[in-house]
């Protein structure tokens, strides 16, 4: 049994009104990109974590 690939609903559309099959495997993106990427969301989330913790101390101060 094939495996179901995960498609937005405007291509899902595509495809079953021409009855195509896809075919194919989720691209894997090389080291260096991904993890230069990972790196980065991790830089952003701390930041929004320290901002979100920062806020909430000065909220709890306040009451």
């Amino acid at each position: 049994m094939s495996r179901r690939i995960r498609v937005r609903t405007k291509r899902a559309q595509w495809a079953t009104s021409r009855q195509a099959v896809m075919k194919g495997k989720p691209l894997q993106y090389s080291v260096a990109p991904a993890s230069r990427y990972q790196g980065d969301m991790s830089r952003l989330i701390n930041a929004m974590i320290k901002d979100y913790e920062k806020v909430f101390s000065e909220l709890n101060d306040d009451f």
